[in-house]
Formats: C-alpha cells, sequence, structure tokens
C-alpha cells in the first residue's frame, strides 16, 4: 500500500519555476513599443533632436527609471516570498523621486504660487494620459505574470505595480515632453505616477486573490 507522503503527491505534476526574465523582457519591449510610438505621433524634445540633452531631462530620466526598476524589482520579489527576504529599494526610490513635488512646494511658496502656463500646459494633459493609461498597458501583463506566484501582501503589490508601470510609460514619453522645469515635473510627473499608482493599487488586487 501507498504511505501516505506517496499518495498526496501522486497526483501533483511539476511546474517551471517562476522566473523574473518573462516579465522583464515584456516590460523592456513595451515600454520600448511606447517609446517608439511617442516618437513617431508626437516627436522628440528639441534637444534630443539636437544632440544635446539638457541636465534637467537626464536627471528625470534617471529618477524615472530608478523608481521603475525598484518598484519592479520588489514586485518580483513578492511573487516568490521567503523568510529573510528584504527589498526595501523601492522605498528609497520613492523617496529620492520625492525631490521634485518637495521642490515644486518651496518654490511655489517662493513665487507665489504655480504659475498658469505650468496649470494649462498642453502637454500637461498628455503627461497624465500616458503616464496612467500606457501604465495600465504596462501592469497588465506585470499583473499576469504575478497571477502565478504567492503573493502575500495583494495591496502592497498593487501599488508597486502601479509605480513601476506607471514610471516606465513616463519614462517613455519623457522623451518627448517638452518642459524643463522642476515644478512641472513636480506637478504632472508626480500626478501621472501617483494616479498610476493608485490604480494599481484598486486593480491589481482583485486578480491575486488565492
Amino acid at each position: 500500500m501507498p504511505t501516505l507522503i506517496e499518495s498526496l503527491v501522486d497526483e501533483l505534476e511539476p511546474v517551471d519555476p517562476l522566473r523574473p526574465t518573462r516579465p522583464a523582457t515584456t516590460m523592456a519591449a513595451l515600454t520600448a513599443i511606447l517609446a517608439i510610438g511617442t516618437v513617431m505621433t508626437l516627436g522628440l524634445r528639441d534637444d534630443l533632436a539636437a544632440g544635446e540633452p539638457q541636465a534637467i531631462f537626464l536627471l528625470r530620466s534617471g529618477v524615472l527609471g530608478l523608481i521603475g526598476a525598484a518598484t519592479f524589482a520588489a514586485v518580483v520579489s513578492a511573487a516568490r516570498p521567503g523568510v529573510g527576504k528584504h527589498h526595501d529599494g523601492w522605498k528609497w526610490a520613492l523617496g529620492f523621486g520625492a525631490i521634485f513635488p518637495l521642490s515644486m512646494g518651496v518654490l511655489a511658496i517662493v513665487d507665489g504660487g504655480i504659475s498658469r502656463a505650468i496649470i494649462e500646459a498642453p502637454s500637461a494633459r498628455m503627461c497624465v494620459a500616458v503616464g496612467l493609461l500606457g501604465g495600465m498597458v504596462l501592469g497588465a501583463p506585470l499583473t499576469a505574470w504575478l497571477r502565478g506566484g504567492a503573493v502575500v501582501d495583494a495591496e502592497r503589490t498593487g501599488w508597486l505595480v502601479g509605480f513601476a508601470s506607471g514610471a516606465f510609460a513616463l519614462l517613455a514619453y519623457n522623451i518627448h515632453c517638452p518642459s524643463s522645469t522642476i515644478t512641472y515635473i513636480g506637478l504632472w510627473y508626480s500626478s501621472a505616477l501617483g494616479m498610476a499608482a493608485i490604480a494599481g493599487r484598486l486593480i491589481v488586487p482583485r486578480f491575486l486573490r488565492w
């Protein structure tokens, strides 16, 4: 007669381990496609077209890439939890990114408010739309991959998926965005990234229930 252990595992079938290369490749490919689509429909920033990128563009790109990479790594870790694992780099990345909205607040106080030109900037709506809608497109395959994992904290993972996908979507739009002011970045990029994160928190956990 089979032992208890043999009876328990008799009908089990081996499965492929959850590998982060698949979502990483998908995220990179979708970000590249979004960037190419942005260039084809909206065009490059003037400084990039001239081959002389401004420092603020490089800083903005670096921060978005850092936030995207750090939160993506945290998402991968959430799908494969383990004892003693600590992946808190995303907190530092978001803290570093907070320099833009904080600087915006200081400048608003010094200047007596945010200028109407920045509030009504034609590119602002596109920035928010790409961050939110593009983030959803990038977040969908990442969420599908997570369903094969063992996510413990679905709510926090939802936030992380929103931050990661939103940051990469904004990174793609960034190569067109004509603005180069701290106030614009602090207001509109922060708003777009925040909306993407909220969308991730509201939508993603629904698909991660055990």
